[in-house]
């Protein structure tokens, strides 16, 4: 079954905003069989919320296309070969279309009447595989990186459309294996949740990681809210703004969860560590 892999770097959210890199991977009987990487100007001004997402200027992308030698249109809606070729794939061989995040990936191409009839979303199917729970209720979508890195992967330098493309496909080749080893070995990973590691059975480094990490988050998230309580006052450290005392609990708790969910958060005592620029202290709470 072909499979087509498609990543977008864009010049905004909207459809109808430019798109400023297609990273595209092709693969027939298991092999890649095209690669593209093209770059293109975007025909509105700059959206610099977008350019501070993936550092595509005009500079940039005219520098790009230069080391490129590009003999394709300097706009994607005017690269017909391309719009062609999605078209072709996508609807008449009705290739498989493998994304990360369909809802942004697929829009871009619906405005330019293109319309896949298979979709697999990489991001949806990570969704139960990461975990990784939602301020207010269940799990959240996981971005690209925290989909790579709840696997155990350090991811390469990301928002790069063919960079992308490429650790989805990764993403995608895995999840199958993934899921048969989350049923094969279910009563394992519910000891592991436990931090109950059974000799005689062998279990992949990567889902003990994966475990480890829930694990150490559970135990983060029950101390933290056990100190919010107590606390009468809580102390606020970021770097480059000074020391402050907060009284939102509910803004300290959102803070806390956010980085905890990027797994960026560790704890001694009565202060927990956030990233590397911001601490919460909380003075006079039994820990």
């Amino acid at each position: 079954m072909p499979v087509l892999v498609l990543d977008f770097e864009t010049n905004g959210l909207s459809p109808s905003h430019s798109i400023l890199q297609v990273g595209l991977i092709l693969v027939q009987n298991g092999k890649v069989s095209k690669l593209i990487n093209r770059y293109y100007l975007p025909k509105e001004e700059l959206n610099l919320d977008a350019y501070y997402v993936h550092g595509l200027d005009e500079k940039t992308i005219l520098s790009k296309r230069a080391k490129q030698k590009a003999n394709y249109p300097i706009h994607f809606d005017d690269d017909i070969e391309l719009l062609e070729f999605l078209k072709f794939r996508l609807e008449q061989r009705k290739d498989l279309l493998v994304v990360y995040n369909s809802n942004f990936e697929v829009s871009f191409l619906q405005e330019r009447n293109i319309y896949p009839e298979r979709i697999f979303d990489v991001m949806k199917a990570y969704t139960s595989i990461c975990q990784i729970e939602h301020p207010y209720y269940g799990w959240k979508f996981p971005k690209l990186f925290e989909a790579i890195r709840c696997l155990g992967i350090t991811p390469r330098e990301l928002h790069n459309a063919l960079i992308d493309a490429y650790y989805t496909y990764k993403l995608f080749k895995f999840y199958p294996y993934l899921e048969e080893q989350r049923d094969k070995h279910f009563e394992t990973f519910l000891q592991l949740e436990m931090n109950e590691y059974p000799v005689n059975l062998l279990i992949p480094q990567r889902f003990r990681l994966w475990f480890e990490r829930k694990n150490r988050q559970r135990k983060f998230l029950k101390k933290f809210f056990q100190v919010l309580e107590q606390a009468e006052t809580i102390t606020l450290v970021e770097f480059g703004k000074g020391r402050r005392e907060e009284k939102n609990k509910f803004k300290i708790a959102e803070l806390f969860l956010r980085y905890l969910h990027l797994d960026l958060v560790e704890n001694h005592g009565n202060t927990f560590m956030l990233g590397s620029k911001i601490r919460i202290i909380f003075p006079n709470v039994d820990s």
